[in-house]
C-alpha cells in the first residue's frame, strides 16, 4: 500500500506542474479617432486558434489559459483597420498590449449619387450624377 502511494505522488506533482505552464494576455484597445477614448466590444482573438474574446467597457480584454508559444493577437472593429500583432506567450507569463485602432479610410474611384422622386400623377423625376476620381 505504502509502494502504490509513494508511485503516485511524483505523477501527481508532475501533473499540477504541468497544469501551470499556461500564459494570460490581457491589454486594452483604444480608438484613435476619439482622442484614446476605450474601443467597446473590440473583436480580440488568437489567429488560427478557438481565443476569442471582446474588449468590455473600459476597452480591457483577457485571454487565460493561453499555451505558451508564437501567436498573432488580431484586433478588429467594424469601420476600423483591422490590427495584426505578433506576439509570444511565455510560460506561467503575462503579456500586457495596448494598441489603438484607427478607422478605414474610403477612396473609391466612383461615386455615384443619385435621388428620384414621386411627382403627381405618375410621372417620375429623376437625377444622377457621377463622379470619378
Amino acid at each position: 500500500m505504502v509502494q502504490k502511494i509513494v508511485l503516485i505522488i511524483p505523477f501527481l506533482f508532475s501533473a499540477i506542474l504541468l497544469a501551470q505552464e499556461t500564459s494570460s494576455i490581457s491589454g486594452r484597445v483604444l480608438d484613435n479617432e476619439l482622442s484614446g477614448e476605450p474601443m467597446l466590444f473590440a473583436d480580440v482573438m488568437l489567429k488560427n486558434t478557438e481565443w476569442k474574446t471582446h474588449t468590455n467597457f473600459h476597452g480591457n480584454f483577457e485571454i487565460d489559459d493561453v499555451d505558451p508559444e508564437n501567436y498573432i493577437l488580431v484586433i478588429s472593429f467594424l469601420g476600423y483597420d483591422t490590427l495584426e500583432i505578433p506576439i509570444e506567450a511565455k510560460p506561467n507569463g503575462v503579456l500586457q498590449i495596448q494598441r489603438g485602432l484607427s478607422s478605414k479610410t474610403i477612396d473609391p474611384e466612383t461615386v455615384i449619387v443619385s435621388n428620384s422622386e414621386s411627382m403627381p400623377y405618375g410621372s417620375i423625376a429623376s437625377m444622377e450624377k457621377t463622379a470619378q476620381k
